[in-house]
């Protein structure tokens, strides 16, 4: 039997002039393994950190109860959650975890959710980023997909939708993909 480790991190010699940190953790009974490259002098990263786990969401509301009913939901159906407060903290978190999919409310205190969207798609075009809001407008849903939103939901939030969406989003409905037995 081997033995299980909360958090390993192994350097690789990958070039002469980088060294890639591989952390790897275990999420749910699966192990989770997170690449990227170490901080620079200037304390920034060259590169874009990306979990391997398909199913890591970072879920962003200034709500506490509206965070832990959807990260209860998130959680039942299988999703590594991180859950950030506002949109300064989800941007922080985002470049050190690399999570697949960030839920966030629109209107947030310091940087609401249509901010942290652009700022997102600047720093990653490929990440996918379903906002939620309970004042929908139809210039902020015009906006938002404009600015590469996967989606706009409303509160209260309809799950069978979201769940549907995230499916899609990390591949589980991926009608090329094998079926199971």
């Amino acid at each position: 039997m081997f033995p299980c480790f909360a958090d390993v991190r192994v350097f690789y010699d990958l070039h002469p002039q980088a060294k890639w940190v591989l952390s790897f953790r275990r999420l749910s009974g699966t192990f989770v393994a997170t690449a990227r490259l170490p901080q620079t002098a200037s304390g920034g990263r060259n590169g874009i950190i990306m979990s391997s786990h398909p199913k890591t969401i970072l879920l962003v509301d200034d709500e506490g109860s509206v965070r832990e009913v959807m990260k209860m939901a998130l959680e039942a159906w299988g999703y590594a959650v991180w859950v950030a407060e506002d949109g300064e903290e989800a941007l922080l978190m985002t470049r050190k975890k690399g999570p697949r999919v960030v839920l966030s409310d629109v209107i947030m205190p310091k940087l609401d959710g249509l901010t942290l969207l652009r700022r997102l798609k600047r720093w990653n075009p490929g990440i996918a980023v379903i906002l939620f809001t309970a004042h929908p407008s139809i210039s902020d849903v015009v906006s938002a997909m404009k600015e590469g939103a996967a989606d706009v939901l409303t509160k209260p939030i309809d799950f069978k939708r979201l769940r549907n969406e995230l499916e899609q989003l990390t591949g589980e409905n991926d009608p090329s993909s094998p079926a199971g037995p």
